[in-house]
């Protein structure tokens, strides 16, 4: 029976003593955030880039997606300045 994604990928890591914190020092991203990257189904394709340039075997990465952000939002979480007319 073939092991789930998320253990073949702790496995991968294991292996090559890799951390959560290790990874998180080279993209940008707390542990906890690594850890939850790569649980999720889907990433963010700038992080799965990220992770794909540190050596990640892309099939056992979460599957690259941007998600579509609220109107006015942009990617880094700020908000546009609308302007209003009276």
């Amino acid at each position: 029976m073939t092991q789930p994604r998320i253990e073949r990928l702790r496995d991968w890591m294991a292996e090559r003593n890799i951390t959560y914190r290790a990874i998180g020092e080279r993209i940008g991203v707390s542990t906890q955030g690594v850890r939850q990257l790569l649980v999720c189904e889907t990433i963010p394709v700038k992080r799965h880039n990220a992770l794909c340039a540190l050596g990640f075997p892309e099939d056992l990465l979460p599957q690259p997606c941007d998600l579509p952000t609220p109107k006015g939002e942009r990617p880094n979480g700020s908000f546009t300045q609308w302007s209003v007319t009276v």
